[in-house]
């Protein structure tokens, strides 16, 4: 099973959910999420004060940003093992990525090649963030002219159409 990663809103909703009176099984199965994952959530919230009988006002970002700290795991630098594992193999990412001009995609082939399996959404962050290289960083966003409205629908359509209109 692999981790997901709850996002701030959920707990939220889980919290709110919880204060309502309902249990961790009927929570669990409103947000989408696990039921131990909904008790690690609730038991982190009352230590950080939260009372059942309090109301959903004690729900300030706060509150929440105290929770995440205490459940989520502890990263210093905002990534994870992968993350460490592409920065020890960063002198061969260049290589590859900025030097020899190649794909993303086929860094991540080669890397697994040689035994480093990381997931290739982490390999593209780290060449888009690090190495400056990869589809996002090549193109530009191009701005369009905004027309009269209905013109650029009208635009496609054959005359033989046109005429019925």
């Amino acid at each position: 099973m692999s981790f997901r990663e709850v996002r701030v809103h959920e707990i939220r909703e889980v919290l709110r959910l919880w204060l309502r009176g309902d249990g961790q099984r009927k929570v669990a199965r409103l947000s989408s999420v696990d039921r131990k994952t909904v008790r690690r959530y609730v038991e982190a919230a009352v230590a950080c004060g939260l009372v059942p009988d309090g109301g959903e006002g004690q729900l300030t970002d706060e509150l929440i940003g105290q929770v995440c700290e205490a459940v989520r795991p502890h990263r210093a630098d905002g990534h994870g093992h992968a993350w460490d594992v592409l920065k020890a193999n960063h002198d061969q990412l260049r290589t590859w990525l900025v030097e020899q001009g190649l794909t993303v995609v086929k860094a991540h082939d080669l890397l697994a090649r040689q035994g480093t399996v990381v997931p290739q959404r982490t390999v593209h962050r780290y060449a888009l963030e690090v190495l400056g290289v990869g589809r996002s960083a090549r193109s530009a966003t191009v701005r369009v002219a905004d027309g009269e409205p209905g013109s650029e629908f009208l635009c496609g359509f054959p005359h033989y159409f046109l005429e019925g209109l």
